[in-house]
């Protein structure tokens, strides 16, 4: 018996004849606080994992959702032996990439629990593939996975205005990781605790990106030249709505071979991401476990945002690995 497709929430099991075994609907969940005057509600909705698909704050949307590898996730690749490029082995928190346009309102990824009180949410699921199996699309490479769902259980837990700041998202990701002769032959992973693609409408979007150094709050003008000490913030034209996704020690920083990449169409009517990859080396393959990794998602004005990339970078916990 196989987990097999969900059709926007409608999660069933297929048995070997292909009969449908059992089903359930997924709520949407939301959580809400107030923060710098204004009411921020998060949102993970039924068609997407269970990643972030909703943010607004402000009356602004921050979130630009348009297919399941938008949105805010987590994903997690690992290179193997067999096979170079970062996506031939590719678990992910929202979606596989074919559930996109036009199939919106579908995913694969399997619910193991989802709920939310108050300021804080959490997810469970046991993810699925961003390519189907022997898909080509990294250098050639086809993914090695041999079926859409994965054996990796991941747990994420949000919280609104964590530690002792208005303007910090803290999402803390435990990735578990089982025996599996694939994973373990790979020489090196990269764990992604937080992306975000943010609308970019001229005018009206994230449309400007700065360098922030975590440790003095100083900014300079984005470009090529990440520091270990420095973060992205993304804002609005009148830096009234901005945003950053910061990650705890030990999680990405150039000395590991990690590094960010931020970026925003040209012509003003489509999105801006932020992603970091950080890359660990396993010469001796990937081993099974728990990889517990840390990010804060800072939102608010630019300034805000800026003290709070400060704080997070301050007091996230060091991610650990088995």
């Amino acid at each position: 018996m196989d987990y097999y497709r969900s059709d926007c929430g409608i999660h069933y099991v297929l048995n070997a004849a292909g009969a449908q075994y059992t089903w359930q609907v997924d709520p949407e969940i939301s959580i809400s606080k107030s923060v710098a005057g204004h009411v921020l509600t998060l949102s993970s909705d039924v068609c997407h994992g269970s990643s972030i698909t909703s943010a607004i704050w402000d009356g602004v949307q921050f979130i630009s959702n348009l297919n399941s590898g938008q949105g805010c996730g987590s994903n997690l690749y690992i290179t193997t032996a067999a096979a170079s490029g970062m996506q031939t082995w590719a678990p992910t928190e929202p979606g596989a990439q074919d559930d996109a346009a036009p199939l919106i309102g579908s995913t694969n990824w399997q619910l193991l629990g989802k709920n939310a009180a108050g300021d804080g949410m959490l997810r469970r699921i046991q993810a699925c593939f961003w390519l189907r199996p022997s898909e080509i699309l990294v250098a050639g490479n086809p993914a090695i996975n041999t079926r859409i769902v994965s054996n990796v259980v991941q747990t994420t837990r949000t919280q609104i205005s964590d530690f002792g700041n208005a303007n910090i998202i803290s999402v803390l990701n435990d990735f578990l990781i089982p025996p599996d002769p694939i994973i373990q032959a790979g020489p090196q992973a990269s764990f992604i605790p937080f992306y975000f693609y943010a609308p970019n409408v001229s005018g009206l979007g994230f449309n400007t990106q700065k360098w922030v150094n975590f440790t003095t709050g100083a900014t300079r003008a984005y470009s090529a030249g990440q520091t270990s000490t420095t973060e992205v913030v993304m804002s609005s034209l009148d830096a009234n709505h901005a945003q950053a996704a910061v990650y705890g020690p030990g999680v990405l920083r150039p000395a590991d071979g990690g590094f960010y990449e931020a970026f925003k169409t040209t012509n003003g009517t489509g999105f801006a991401a932020q992603f970091g990859y950080p890359v660990k080396l396993y010469p001796n393959g990937v081993p099974a476990g728990i990889y517990s990794l840390s990010a804060a998602w800072c939102l608010g004005t630019e300034t805000d945002v800026i003290a709070a990339i400060v704080a997070a970078a301050a007091a996230l916990p060091t991610a650990v690995y088995p």
